[in-house]
């Protein structure tokens, strides 16, 4: 026989007796499918390296490769960025001496990242090597335990306690949302956890199944699973949960919110970019930290992070350098100051933390980081919020008037103004959407009559929000989606605010900073809903405002005059 041949039976003979002694990976129906050439190129190529000689934390990046490699694609849901669990453990700082669980346990980078945080402590101790591996590995096989239903990812996981630490008697391929008595294992049990670290598969392909729902409050798989991860925990226990960001604020979820999150300790709470699970999967999200049955503390740790280290398509995101005109080697991600800064207590942490009284969280009830960020923010200039302005008689403000059926769109002459019609600071005109006349008027009777210098704001939909433009005479007659805000200003004000430049101040950097903060994923769509109300705008010097005002109110006339001029060539 050839090289090849022989190298190809020597490596099968070898596979065979390890499937033989991790029977709980492997089944016998697995086997080496590649040819013999390739199976001898790959010894050749990997006979080069000691694994057993290796550090475990070398074999950790190296199983973590692959393991990403695998999970792309159709498994994109069960991919959580190591970053992310990095900073959930850090944060969370799971004991030696204690459980972990994860009921959606995937590969098990909550697992291994718990092992690898604990395994630390025992280096630290001052015992023997031997002494050291052994109750590394007895923590592995005693304290991390993991349930995944996908037989393919539960393989995966125990292959990589396996090669780590020996961890794989605590895994276990099953469905964690099952009645616990049909479960294939018994030794897993409700309410014997210290900790529940996890990011459950969620999205409108995931269902739980018809004959275990009732046992649930939701039939959504998230929420499911958020309570099933309390019923593991002990009374005291901490959940560490990514959940998608709509349950945070939505009125629709409220219910759930004062059933499963406000009757619990809630110590954290981490905004994690809309990038962060892109391209497998668009979930915006937000991580929850909880210690069940406890008393709420006076307040709650904010996290917002910007930057996740990549962007949309998955590729790395690196510092740029102004000053070089180029980019460093440096990868732009919140979460490297964040792990040291929880790890060890260090400096660098600061500009993305903050801590809110949790009173206040509970009486917004919004569970968003980046929302309180706006409060802590120094503008620089005195500020009023559009609320005060509306109780003070100051400001008029209003939705449009709705959404006239399709099939009447392109049919007349009356314009429809959609989201996508707002920009530049006006309303875009586009006759393919204009409705009849007959059935305009019926729309205006669901909106106070529009009038000139009126402004408008967009606060929901795909983009644009936040965006801003200006009612002209040829704008009155418009029909204008729900989507849209008008704002009017209705009398003066010793704020020396003006029909002229709140256009000015609802466009400034500082109200669009804010409006990002505000701005929530509902349902599907980004929507800024009602909390435009606490934005807060810029008052600048007299001065300043009266000349925001003459600019803002010459321009609008050279623009009507345009407009005007227009019509006049069409007639």
């Amino acid at each position: 026989p050839s090289q090849d041949s022989e190298t190809a039976n020597r490596i099968k003979e070898i596979y065979k007796s390890v499937t033989i002694k991790y029977d709980e990976v492997f089944s016998e129906n697995d086997v080496i499918e590649l040819d013999e050439q390739s199976i001898s190129f790959c010894a050749a190529q990997l006979q080069r390296y000691s694994l057993s000689e290796s550090s475990r934390n070398v074999i950790s990046e190296a199983f973590e490769t692959i393991i990403g490699y695998s999970l792309k694609g159709s498994q994109g849901q069960f991919f959580t960025p190591r970053n992310v669990v990095k900073l959930i453990v850090s944060i969370v700082q799971p004991d030696k001496y204690e459980k972990v669980i994860d009921p959606a346990c995937g590969s098990g980078s909550f697992l291994i990242e718990s092992m690898l945080f604990n395994w630390k402590k025992y280096e630290q101790l001052g015992l023997s090597e031997k002494a050291t591996d052994e109750e590394k590995r007895d923590y592995a096989m005693k304290s991390l335990y993991g349930i995944e239903k996908d037989d393919f990812l539960g393989k995966i996981c125990k292959s990589y306690m396996t090669v780590l630490g020996d961890g794989k008697s605590g895994i276990f391929v099953d469905n964690s949302l099952q009645y616990p008595q049909k479960w294939n294992n018994h030794s897993i049990q409700l309410g014997t956890f210290d900790y529940v670290l996890t990011n459950p598969p969620f999205g409108k392909d995931i269902k739980i199944g018809s004959d275990i729902v009732q046992q649930y409050e939701s039939d959504k798989v998230d929420l499911a699973f958020l309570e099933r991860s309390l019923e593991l925990l002990k009374d005291g226990g901490t959940l560490a949960i990514v959940l998608s960001e709509v349950l945070f604020h939505a009125p629709s979820y409220k219910k759930f919110r004062d059933s499963l999150i406000f009757k619990h300790n809630i110590t954290h709470l981490i905004d994690i970019p809309h990038d962060t699970f892109r391209p497998f999967n668009n979930a915006k999200c937000v991580i929850i930290v909880l210690q069940k049955n406890k008393p709420q503390q006076d307040s709650i740790q904010m996290v917002n992070i910007s930057e996740i280290g990549h962007d949309h398509k998955g590729e790395t995101k690196y510092q740029y350098d102004y000053k070089s005109n180029m980019y460093t080697d440096n990868i732009l991600d919140d979460t490297v100051n964040l792990i040291d800064y929880y790890s060890n207590h260090k400096k660098g942490g600061d500009a993305l933390v903050t801590d809110v009284k949790s009173s206040i969280v509970l009486q917004k009830d919004i569970l968003i980081p980046r929302y309180y960020f706006n409060d802590i923010v120094d503008y620089d200039v005195k500020t009023v919020t559009i609320n005060d302005l509306v109780a003070q008689g100051i400001l008029k403000t209003f939705e449009g008037h709705g959404s006239p059926q399709s099939h009447l769109k392109g049919m007349g002459d009356v314009p429809y103004i959609r989201v996508k019609d707002i920009g530049n600071l006006e309303i875009i005109i586009n006759p393919i959407d204009s409705i009849p006349s007959i059935n305009a008027d019926e729309w205006r009777k669901k909106a106070p009559p529009i009038e000139s210098k009126d402004v408008i704001m967009v606060r929901r939909g795909s983009y644009r929000i936040g965006d801003v433009g200006v009612v002209y005479k040829k704008d009155l007659e418009s029909i204008y989606t729900k989507e849209l805000q008008f704002f009017r200003v209705i009398k003066d004000n010793e704020y020396g605010i003006t029909k002229n430049n709140l256009l000015m101040l609802l466009n400034s950097p500082m109200v669009k900073e804010q409006i990002k903060n505000m701005t929530f994923i509902d349902t599907t769509l980004p929507t800024l809903y009602k909390r435009y109300m606490d934005i807060h705008l810029p008052l600048y010097d007299s001065n300043k405002m009266k000349k925001l005002n003459d600019i803002a109110d010459k321009n609008y006339e050279l623009r009507e005059q345009f407009w005007d001029s227009l019509n006049d060539m069409n007639v």
